[in-house]
């Protein structure tokens, strides 16, 4: 079960026999139809170009992409969070993830500073939810201005316990783990 922004929309597949795939699809169908305008059910050729065109959402190589995760029941929250920051300053959000793992994958591409800024509320959001927001990729224009890693709160002298028991000699990517973790 994914979700994908802009346009909000809920995917949902199954994989399992023809038979149970159809049957488990039509009774999803019932259950969405009270809560949105629009529900497709799709099969073969037209379900693989649907996921392949979801994934390609946040694909270009030129896009800020962060990792988020978060509590499920907090995505909307996140996500109606980056749309104030996104209009302000003329930034092209697009956010795809596992929505019963809380866990997104967010595209940004607009002003490097603007972009900043985003990240810097968003990762405000999201710790105040007990999340994380990581810088996957982008332009040195904005890798530049924000860390890849943000706070690791009490979670940081766990990674150094586990760090340290695996890698003792600080040869696996020194300095480059979450938080600088050595």
């Amino acid at each position: 079960m994914e979700i994908a922004t802009p346009a909000p929309r809920l995917l949902v597949r199954f994989e399992t026999t023809e038979t149970a795939a159809v049957e488990q699809a039509a009774h999803v169908a019932t259950i969405a139809v009270p809560h949105s305008p629009a529900v497709t059910v799709v099969h073969g050729a037209e379900e693989e170009a649907c996921w392949r065109a979801h994934h390609a959402l946040v694909g270009q190589a030129d896009s800020v992409l962060l990792r988020v995760n978060v509590v499920p029941t907090r995505i909307a929250e996140t996500l109606a969070s980056l749309e104030p920051p996104a209009a302000a300053h003329g930034l092209r959000v697009r956010a795809i993830g596992r929505a019963l793992l809380g866990a997104l994958l967010i595209a940004v591409d607009g002003d490097a500073a603007a972009i900043s800024d985003l990240v810097h509320q968003l990762r405000a959001t999201v710790q105040a939810a007990a999340g994380h927001v990581a810088v996957l990729s982008g332009p040195a224009a904005v890798t530049s201005r924000v860390p890849v890693w943000d706070d690791l709160g009490a979670a940081a002298g766990i990674m150094r316990a586990v760090k340290a028991q695996f890698d003792p000699h600080g040869t696996l990517c020194p300095g480059g783990g979450p938080g600088g973790l050595a």
